[in-house]
């Protein structure tokens, strides 16, 4: 259950650790509870756009050509707990060529295989 947990904190929803374990949701939900576990969902942190470009820019800068999904990882592990469509505008905002970049190649790898 403290696995679980840890995914979920790392921004992993419910279902999708369910998933992986090979259980129905509320199968897991049922373990959580019985093992005095919260389910319930974090808040969001309260983060200012300009604030949040500044992390993104230096994750970006640190890590070149990673995505939204990494870059989130990176924010949960710093405590800041935001939507992944609030990251993915962030990095429209500071690395529009990157994101065009990224989806570039995403396309071209599609079409080769």
């Amino acid at each position: 259950m403290e696995h679980a947990q840890e995914l979920h904190n790392l921004g992993n929803t419910w279902k999708g650790i369910a998933d992986a374990m090979g259980v129905a949701r509320q199968t897991l939900y049922s373990h959580m509870t019985a093992a005095g576990c919260s389910t319930a969902c974090k808040e969001w942190t309260d983060i200012t756009d300009d604030h949040l470009d500044e992390r993104v820019a230096e994750i970006s800068l640190s890590h070149p050509f990673i995505g939204s999904s990494i870059i989130q990882g990176h924010l949960e592990a710093q405590g800041v707990h935001i939507p992944r469509s609030r990251v993915q505008e962030s990095l429209q905002r500071i690395d529009r060529i990157g994101v065009l970049v990224r989806y570039a190649i995403v396309i071209s790898h599609k079409n080769i295989n």
